[in-house]
Formats: C-alpha cells, structure tokens, sequence
C-alpha cells in the first residue's frame, strides 16, 4: 500500500507565496476595485454585493503584510482564507457549469419546438417529454449540490452521530453507493464547530469514493484509541498511485479542517486494492 500521509505533512503555503504576498494581495485588490469602475450593467452591478466581503478581506490582508511589525503569520492566515474563498468558488462554478449548460440546451430546444409545433406535433410532443426529464434530474442534481454546501441543520440540534446516519442515507439514495457506519464508540457532544470540521472531512471523503472509487460500498468506521476519536473511510474500489493524482483541492480541503482540529489525517491507497482515510482528531479537541 502506498502512503500519502506526506500530503497531511506538506506545509499549506509555497515558500514562493509568501514571499511574493504583497503582490498577489495588490493585483487582486485591483481586479476587484476595476469591477466597480466597468460601465453600469446589470450583469455585473449584480455581482458588487458578492465582491464587497472579498475586497474587505484583501484590504485586511495587504494591512496586516505592509503594517510595522511585518505580522507575516497573520498575514498568511489571511492569504489562505482568499485562496480558500478562491477555490471554494471555482469549485461551485465547476459544479453549475452542466447545469447551465443544461439550461441553455433546453432554451435552444424549445425555440425548436415553437418552430415545429404546428407541422410536427408529435415530434414536439417528443421531444418535450425529453426536456422535462432532463430538467427534473437536473433540478435533483441542482438541490443535492445546495444542501451539500449548507451546514446540515441537524448537527446544532441532535449532533454529528446522528447528522452522519442521516447523511449516509443521503449520499447513497442520490450515489446509489451503500455507505455502512460501524461505530464501537458512542461519540459524545462536540463542540459544533469541532462537529462541523469533522462532518466536512467524512463528506469530502465520502464524495472522493463517489468521483473516483468505481465502487458500491464504503465503510465509514468510528472508534476510539488512547486519547484519539478514530474515523476511517474505507472502500474496495480501484484505489490509485500517488503519481497518478492530479487534481488534489479535495485533499488539501480535508487537511486544512484537520489542522482546526489540531488532528491527524492520513490516506493508504494502491491501483486495485481500495482507498482508506483515516483521521485521529485528539479527544480533547475543543
């Protein structure tokens, strides 16, 4: 088995980041002050109230690389919260882009059936029971994505024990990926941002058994060992070689929750032979 517990090891920032920052932090304060200089459109005067949160945290970033003192750790929390946004957005636009470009199909599709409707009506009869098929498995798809990336409302009120049954049950109706929970330990109540942190890595665990394990079961396992909570993903899927990872986002996104934690996360993988997550979060994790 080849271990990539080096991925939780690698620092977060590139050496060559931190020191170009306050170039970085200045160009893309600029990018964001040119959106507000562009002729009034709609369009774009739509997006000013999405930017505003953006353009204060970059502001925020540049003061604490320039201030006295040169707060350079301070300065790089806030370089990863803009990276983070950054890829946070990128990944939900990726997530959109079949959508509408589903939308922009159906658009074409139905100008067709105007045209038709009068010679051809049973072609159009056809093709929009097509259409409404396609827009409802799009419209599925549309609602999972949005409850994946809202905090789930059970984790406030029941907690992350019963959240991640409830889950589970989520992820295989929609993945049609039986996901089994073996728990030798009652987990008790957490902090809820603990909880959270720990709910966003299972997920992203979870989703990486969906995109890339070509298989119907996972194995999501909790237990406990000297002062750790252990939480393991398991599946028997067609695992992977390190040199053969090429995108990575979703490994770093669970390393950077297991650094909140203060925890461990470590992933055992081959080609044939299934991948396995395991993250020891120290019990004392407040």
């Amino acid at each position: 088995m080849n271990d990539l517990a080096a991925v939780s090891a690698a620092p977060t920032e590139a050496p060559d980041l931190i020191k170009q920052g306050e170039q970085i932090l200045a160009e893309a304060e600029a990018r964001l002050l040119a959106l507000f200089t562009q002729p009034d459109d709609q369009a774009e005067h739509s997006r000013l109230p999405s930017i505003l949160p953006s353009l204060k945290l970059l502001r925020a970033a540049r003061s604490a690389w320039c201030g006295d003192g040169h707060d350079r750790d301070k300065a790089q929390d806030h370089l990863r919260l803009v990276r983070r946004q950054e890829q946070i957005q990128e990944r939900i636009a990726a997530s959109l882009k079949s959508t509408g470009q589903l939308l922009a199909n159906a658009a074409v599709e139905l100008a067709a059936c105007r045209l038709l409707l009068r010679n051809e009506p049973l072609t159009v009869e056809k093709g929009l029971i097509s259409l409404e098929n396609e827009l409802r498995a799009s419209l599925e798809e549309l609602r999972w994505l949005l409850s994946d990336l809202q905090t789930p409302p059970l984790l406030q009120e029941l907690g992350l024990a019963a959240t991640l049954t409830r889950y589970a049950q989520r992820f295989s109706d929609h993945y049609g990926i039986r996901v089994s929970i073996n728990s030798a330990v009652s987990l008790p109540r957490l902090p809820v941002t603990v909880e959270l942190a720990i709910f966003r890595i299972i997920q992203e665990g979870l989703r990486n058994v969906a995109r890339h394990a070509r298989t119907g079961h996972a194995l999501l396992a909790l237990s406990s060992l000297d002062r750790y909570w252990i939480i393991q993903i398991s599946d028997h899927g067609r695992g992977f070689a390190p040199e053969d990872l090429v995108d990575a986002s979703g490994l770093i996104d669970m390393q950077e929750w297991a650094e909140l934690l203060q925890a461990r996360l470590q992933i055992t993988s081959a080609p044939g032979q299934g991948t396995t997550l395991t993250l020891r979060v120290p019990t004392d994790v407040s």
